[in-house]
């Protein structure tokens, strides 16, 4: 008995161990970075949402993700979906950190972004507490001819929030939000395009009218302005 309680203890030390363990030239797709109290704070596409923290942006601490388990409205919100979500958006909004994310799968159009919120974003932190709000935004197959992924909270002169979003099909689409930018401000919802190119003839169902979100169109480029 004493031995497998010795056994445990080592076990549960070497856990400990790597969790605290940092790292350099960490796997990142669809980055984004915000930094608090001198923390830099990287989240990522992965299951349930990859977080990542630094003190230099050199060595980084893999922290737990923000969902534990698949967020139960988006496995029924998107078939397919098994808790890989993509292309996290981070911002302060509001004394809150807002955190849009996407649920899809690749080559569907039945897409939709949820929102999570957090008063902190150190785990430590007795204020460190993931709301999710599910879902703000979506597109469905069979009605829209764009996706709703890749978010990026906007906010105007006015302070007034918007949610540029999509790429894959028709172009960035942009919809005005509510004052707490958790959900559409407009009924019957309004959408604006940003950024699109006529479809051809293609391989790919999307054709080559698709607008990838770091700025590439189908052999195009647009410039951020």
């Amino acid at each position: 008995m004493k031995h497998i309680a010795f056994l445990i203890l080592i076990l549960g030390a070497k856990i400990s161990c790597a969790q605290d363990s940092l790292f350099k030239n960490i796997p990142a797709h669809d980055p984004v970075m915000i930094r608090q109290d001198g923390t830099y704070y990287a989240f990522t596409t992965g299951r349930g949402i990859t977080i990542w923290s630094s003190k230099d942006m050199e060595n980084w601490k893999k922290e737990k993700p923000v969902f534990a388990s698949p967020p139960e409205w988006a496995v029924k919100a998107v078939p397919g979906f098994k808790g890989q979500i993509w292309a996290p958006d981070i911002s302060f909004h509001n004394g809150l950190y807002y955190l849009y994310y996407s649920i899809s799968t690749f080559g569907k159009k039945r897409s939709c972004i949820g929102l999570a919120t957090n008063k902190a974003l150190d785990p430590k932190s007795p204020d460190y507490h993931w709301t999710d709000h599910q879902q703000v935004v979506e597109s469905v197959s069979g009605r829209d001819e764009w996706n709703a992924i890749d978010p990026n909270l906007i906010l105007d002169e006015s302070k007034q929030p918007w949610l540029s979003f999509g790429s894959f099909w028709n172009g960035i689409k942009l919809v005005k939000l509510n004052p707490d930018a958790k959900a559409i401000a407009t009924d019957p919802q309004e959408w604006y395009t940003l950024a699109s190119v006529p479809k051809t003839a293609s391989k790919s169902k999307s054709g080559n009218g698709a607008v990838d979100a770091t700025g590439k169109m189908a052999g195009h480029c647009f410039k951020r302005i």
